[in-house]
Parts: C-alpha cells; structure tokens; sequence
C-alpha cells in the first residue's frame, strides 16, 4: 500500500510503483478501482479523479474544496500476474479567502442616502467558506456611513 498527501485543491503525482517489486519486467498500471484505464485517461474516484500519466505515475486531483482521507485501488499486470493495491490519501484543509460582492461603484446626489440592498439591486455579501463568522470594514472616502 502507499501513503500520500496534498493540499485541498492541490493535485499531486505518486509514484506507486517506487515502493514495489515485480519478477517480470513491463509491469503496467491497468485499472483503478477495477475500472480498466490507459495512459491519459481518468477515472472518477470518492472525492477526486485520477489520472494515468505517460511514465507509469499517477495525478490525484482532489475535489474542489475536499479535505480529509480518501483512498483508491490500483492494478498491476506484469509478465500475466495480476496484484492490486490500495492508495491512502490525506488531503490538508487550506484556508480559502473570503469573497466580497459589492456591485461596484456607487454614485448619488448631494446630500442624498443611499441603501444597501437586493431589493434596490447593490447589496453587499461576503461568504467564507471555511469560517461560519465572518468581519469586514466597510469605508467610505467622503461622507459618513451608517449601518441600518
């Protein structure tokens, strides 16, 4: 079996085949998960895909935003013999930037208030995906702002 790991949203290359023996030289990666695969292609596995490269190695590609442990099976057939092993996968949390919408600039009279909000088609939002509390400053550059 091997052990790897990457970051979330972070492919990786593994060598498998560094770490095992074959009697028969031309050993060649088959199937992963049992699902038959050649030198290109990509098979869907729990919470990634992975990808069979031209020199024998293999491209985990987590799901997007994935964290924790996954694993897959490959295959080896060399010289008729068949062996199947099992990959172990930890995949790090990352903390992702928080995102802001702000419907761009805003422009008004003299004077004037202006509000903040779907209904009136400028609404401000920030979403964190890795946080359930999130703190913004929001500035004005003339004027004062008052929050409602």
């Amino acid at each position: 079996d091997d052990a790897f790991a990457t970051n979330e949203d972070t492919a990786v290359t593994l060598d498998v085949n560094a770490n095992d023996t074959f009697e028969n030289a031309g050993h060649t990666i088959t199937a992963i998960n049992g699902t038959a695969i050649a030198v290109g292609g990509s098979v869907a596995v729990a919470n990634g895909s992975v990808l069979l490269n031209a020199d024998g190695t293999l491209s985990f590609s987590p799901a997007a935003n994935f964290n924790g442990t996954t694993d897959f099976t490959y295959t080896v057939t060399s010289g008729g013999t068949t062996e199947t092993a099992t990959v172990n996968l930890t995949v790090n949390a990352v903390n992702d930037a928080p995102v802001n919408s702000v419907s761009g600039a805003q422009t008004l009279s003299e004077d004037a208030n202006q509000v903040f909000s779907s209904a009136n088609g400028n609404a401000l939002s920030v979403a964190d995906t890795d946080s359930a509390v999130v703190t913004t400053t929001v500035s004005v550059l003339h004027g004062s702002l008052t929050a409602v």
